[in-house]
This record gives structure tokens, C-alpha cells and sequence, in this order.
């Protein structure tokens, strides 16, 4: 039997083969990490089904491999320092996304090599020549696309418009950072179970606060994190009424709605982009805002439809008060077991993969798929929730 260490080389080279043949049968390079502005043809390529697999597939093989227990390889003791050090990296990252840097591309004043070269040894940014550093594909989603002077002119504005991505990055290494520190606190309260308020979370203890999530946000010195928010948690996002719940910018219920004119649409929450990019739907009444705090008792009666992306705490205030015909939509994110499946749910349709990673891969493909674990320690974070396996519904 061939050991793990050969599986996985075999897993990494026959995947690899895979994407070159895939790229030469569609006559198209594989994205440069070095150039932030690969042909937009050559970028298209990452959406491809087959190259998708067969990456993910060398990625969660190269993970596992670098935790291979052979000093060889990566001695243990080091990868764990590293793993328990990462949070450094996320404080350098936030040096960079808390100032212009990512648009500029300098030095961030003379300790700015400090914060940039550890990135740059984890391929975000390069290092192009002493102390000289330039973009490559991962930087540059830190890029707003607006200029230095645009961003430090009006803070509060820099993510509006810009991609989703760099929002994202500005809270976790902000809000979600600092709460993260206060997560082993608030876990092993003395009190352990007996202990349930709801307003000690990890977040108010960070910002020595006691008040909800949306409150927080709300507070003046606040006021550049709440716009922030509005774009991270919105990525990507005349009969029948459409109830958007915790819609964010409605980015959701715009996709809805151009594609179908007679639909009308409540969208509860904080902030709009339909001024731009919808307007006739807003003139024609067709669509509304509604500020609703979601942990509270759902003030529209009678909805045809409501929407939840990553919400599904709050289903008992829709259920009281839907109709009888009320269908709800759930956007939710299922996190999957580590362990390979027993079986026990096969029944229940949509419950058993398309795909399962070949052996000696994790059964959840290991660090491809360690991005809803993250985000069920960020929810743990700012809320004290969490998020759900299969068999926790």
C-alpha cells in the first residue's frame, strides 16, 4: 500500500496535469499569481468546472501534505507556531487595509516593510526590490479601484462602490480581529452554561459595550464600520410581494427584481445602491426599504415570499407572520462534517455530496473548505452564534 505522503504527491501532480490539459484544450494560460491584470479570458478560467475541481483537489493535498508529520516535510511544532501566530498576519493585513496602501503601493511610513514582507512571504503583495513592493492577484483585491486621495479625503465612503472583497478584509481585521481575542473569555465564562446574556459577546467586550450588534453600529465613532459592514455582508447579493430580510444593500433582491418586472420588494435593512442601479424600480414603488431589526417580530404580514441569506435564527418571527401560502427562500451556509459521512442522513434529498474527495483528503477538502468554519467563529465573534452542520437542524 502506498503511504499518505505518495498519495498525496500523486493527488498534487495528476491534478495539476489536469488543469494544463484543460488549459491548452481551451487554448488559454492559467492566471499569473504575479499579475494583478491577467487577461480577463485567462481569469474566466478559474470558473471552469473541471480546472474548479482539479485545484481544489491540489490545494487541499498541498495543505494536508504541509502538515504531514515528518520533520522533513514541516516539522509539527513549527506549524503549529505558525498557526497560532496567524493572527499577526491578519494585524498586518489590517495596517494595510486600514490606510491607502493597497492604492498606493508604497511603503506605509518608515515601518512599512514590517507589515508588507510577512504578507509578501504569504504571496499577498510582491517584493519587487528592497524595500520596493507591487501588486500581484491577491493584493489587488485589497484595491478599492479609487484613488488615495478618494479614500482619505472621505474614510466613510471608501468601500461604497468598490469590491466586495476589500470590505470584507476591512472588517475581519478590524471588528471580527479585535473580537476574536475575546472569544476563549466569553466561552469558558465561570458560569458555563448557567450563564446566558445575550449581550456579552466577544465584540461589546472588545469595545467595552453592552448592547446589540446593530446598536453598536449605529453609535457615531462607529460610523465608517457600519458603511463598511453594508458592502462585507453583500459580496456578491405587480402581485407578488418579496420580503428581503437582512437584505443588506438589496444586492439579492436587484438580481430578483430586473429579472422580473411584476415582482414587488421589501428590503429590510440599513443602506441602498438601487439609486443607482435600479432607479425606475424605486420611482415605480416597486421597491422599498424598511429599517427592521430582525430579532424582533416581523412587521410585514401576509408576505408572498421572504428571502434569508445566512439568517436562519430568525425564523420563528416569519413563521409569525406568514400566511398560510407564504413560501420562504433560505440562503443558508451548511457546514460540513470533518469526519467522512455514516450514512445516517442519506435519505433525505440533497443531503449526500455530488462529490467526495478522494482519499487521503479530508472529507470536507480540507483548507478548501475551511472558509464556513471561519465564518462560524466571526458569527461566534460578534453575536455569540454560530453556524450549522446537517445534523444540528
Amino acid at each position: 500500500m502506498a503511504s499518505t505522503l505518495i498519495e498525496l504527491c500523486d493527488l498534487i501532480s495528476s491534478s495539476v496535469a489536469a488543469v494544463d490539459s484543460r488549459c491548452k484544450a481551451l487554448s488559454r494560460t492559467y492566471p499569473d499569481m504575479n499579475n494583478p491584470d491577467n487577461a480577463e479570458e485567462d481569469e474566466n478560467l478559474l470558473q471552469d468546472i473541471e480546472i474548479t475541481a482539479a485545484t481544489s483537489v491540489a490545494l487541499a493535498a498541498s495543505a494536508q501534505l504541509m502538515q504531514h508529520p515528518s520533520r522533513t516535510i514541516f516539522d509539527e511544532s513549527m506549524a503549529a507556531g505558525i498557526i497560532s501566530a496567524a493572527f499577526l498576519l491578519s494585524a498586518a493585513l489590517g495596517v494595510v487595509a486600514a490606510s491607502s496602501t493597497a492604492e498606493i503601493i508604497r511603503e506605509a511610513g518608515p515601518e512599512g516593510s514590517r507589515v508588507l514582507r510577512p504578507l509578501t512571504t504569504r504571496h499577498i503583495f510582491r517584493e519587487v526590490s528592497p524595500g520596493v513592493f507591487a501588486h500581484n492577484r491577491i493584493s489587488a483585491l485589497l484595491d478599492t479601484g479609487k484613488s488615495s486621495q478618494a479614500v482619505l479625503a472621505a474614510p466613510e465612503d471608501k468601500y461604497h462602490g468598490a469590491r466586495g472583497s476589500s470590505a470584507l478584509v476591512g472588517m475581519a481585521t478590524d471588528d471580527s480581529f479585535k473580537a476574536a481575542a475575546y472569544i476563549r473569555d466569553v466561552v469558558l465564562h465561570p458560569d458555563g452554561q448557567k450563564y446566558h446574556d445575550e449581550f456579552d459577546t466577544p465584540l461589546n467586550r472588545a469595545f467595552n459595550a453592552h448592547i446589540d450588534l446593530f446598536s453598536w453600529y449605529e453609535l457615531p465613532e462607529n460610523r465608517v464600520r457600519f458603511r463598511r459592514f453594508g458592502m462585507a455582508v453583500n459580496v456578491t447579493r405587480a402581485s407578488t410581494l418579496i420580503v428581503d430580510v437582512g437584505g443588506g444593500i438589496g444586492s439579492t433582491s436587484l438580481e430578483i427584481a430586473l429579472a422580473n418586472p411584476t415582482l414587488r420588494l421589501i428590503v429590510q435593512d440599513k443602506e441602498t445602491y438601487w439609486e443607482r442601479e435600479f432607479p425606475t424600480a424605486l420611482a415605480a414603488g416597486r421597491v422599498s426599504f424598511q429599517a427592521h431589526d430582525f430579532f424582533t417580530p416581523q412587521p410585514v404580514k401576509h408576505a408572498d415570499m421572504f428571502i434569508l441569506r445566512l439568517l436562519f435564527q430568525i425564523l420563528k418571527h416569519l413563521r409569525d407572520a406568514a400566511k398560510e401560502t407564504t413560501k420562504l427562500i433560505v440562503l443558508e451556509c451548511m457546514m460540513s462534517l470533518v469526519c467522512r459521512d455514516d450514512g445516517s442522513y442519506d435519505h433525505i434529498p440533497g443531503v449526500v455530496p455530488d462529490f467526495t474527495p478522494p482519499k487521503p483528503l479530508l472529507a470536507n477538502m480540507g483548507i478548501v473548505g475551511m472558509v464556513p468554519y471561519l465564518v462560524d467563529m466571526q458569527i461566534m465573534a460578534i453575536l455569540n452564534g454560530c453556524e450549522r452542520t446537517f445534523p444540528n437542524f
